[in-house]
C-alpha cells in the first residue's frame, strides 16, 4: 500500500488497462499501467473524481498537478498539464492541450488542436477548436465559438454568441480598451516597439513569469512552422520579431 503524508492510501482498481487509482482525499490519483505517448508505466497522473473522467483509449492524460473532476471528460489524445482544472460537464478531446492554471468548466468543449493556457477560463457552452489559442487571463463564456488560428488573450472576455475564426486576434489590455485584429496586424503592432536593428525598445511581455514566457515561446515556434509553410514573407518577418521579443524578455528575467 502507498502512503501520502503518512496516511495509508487505498488502491482502486479501475476496469481498464490504462490506469488505476489511489484514493487521495475526495479524489483519486491516477497511476499509469503502461507506456503510451510521453507517459511511462508507473507514472503518477493527476486527480479525477472517477474512472469516467479519463478515457482508457488513445493517449489522453491528466498530468500530476492537474484535475479532471465532476462529470468532465478527457479523451482521444488530449493532454491536461500544469495545475489546470477540467470540471463540471466540460470536455477536452482531439489533440487539445490545457496548461498552467487554466480552467475548462460547465459545458465547454476544447478540441481539435486548440490550446488553452495561462490563467484562461473557458465556460458556459463555449467551443474552442481547430488551432485556436486562449491564454493570459482571457475568458470565453456563453455560446462563443473560437476557431481557426484565432488568438484570445490579455483580459479579454468573450461571451454571448460571439464567433472568432480564421486569424482573428482579440486582446484586452486595460478596461475599456478592446482590440480585434488579424494575426498580421497583431504581429505588426509589436514592430512599433522595435528599433532599426530589430531590437526591442521595451518588452510587452515584461509582466509574464519565466514559466509563462517559455510556454509562450514554445507555442510561437509552433506557429512559426505554420507561417513558414503557409504564410507570407511579411508574416514570417513579424513572427520572428515577436519570437525575439519573447526571448529577450526571458533573457532579462534570467539576468535578474
Amino acid at each position: 500500500m502507498k502512503t501520502f503524508k503518512g496516511i495509508l492510501l487505498e488502491s482502486i482498481e479501475f476496469n481498464n488497462d490504462k490506469f488505476y487509482g489511489i484514493a487521495e482525499g475526495n479524489f483519486v490519483r491516477i497511476i499509469s499501467r503502461k507506456n503510451f505517448g510521453n507517459v511511462k508505466k508507473g507514472d503518477n497522473g493527476g486527480l479525477v473524481s472517477n474512472e469516467t473522467n479519463l478515457s482508457e483509449k488513445g493517449n489522453s492524460w491528466v498530468y500530476k498537478d492537474a484535475k479532471a473532476i465532476d462529470n468532465s471528460k478527457v479523451f482521444d489524445n488530449a493532454l491536461i498539464f500544469g495545475k489546470s482544472v477540467i470540471k463540471d460537464d466540460a470536455k477536452v478531446f482531439g489533440n487539445a492541450e490545457i496548461d498552467d492554471n487554466a480552467t475548462v468548466k460547465e459545458k465547454a468543449n476544447v478540441f481539435d488542436n486548440a490550446i488553452v493556457y495561462g490563467d484562461a477560463t473557458i465556460g458556459g457552452n463555449a467551443k474552442i477548436f481547430e488551432k485556436a489559442k486562449v491564454f493570459s487571463f482571457a475568458k470565453v463564456l456563453g455560446n462563443s465559438k473560437i476557431k481557426g488560428n484565432s488568438i484570445i488573450k490579455g483580459n479579454s472576455i468573450i461571451k454571448g454568441k460571439q464567433k472568432f475564426q480564421n486569424n482573428g486576434v482579440k486582446t484586452l489590455k486595460n478596461k475599456g480598451e478592446e482590440k480585434m485584429k488579424t494575426f498580421k496586424e497583431y504581429i505588426k503592432e509589436k514592430v512599433e516597439g522595435q528599433d532599426n536593428n530589430g531590437d526591442t525598445k521595451f518588452h510587452k511581455y515584461s509582466k509574464n513569469t519565466l514559466e509563462e514566457l517559455e510556454l509562450l515561446l514554445k507555442h510561437h515556434k509552433e506557429d512559426l512552422k505554420e507561417v513558414i509553410a503557409n504564410g507570407s514573407e511579411e508574416e514570417l518577418k513579424y513572427i520572428k520579431i515577436d519570437i525575439k521579443e519573447i526571448e529577450n524578455a526571458i533573457e532579462d528575467i534570467k539576468k535578474r
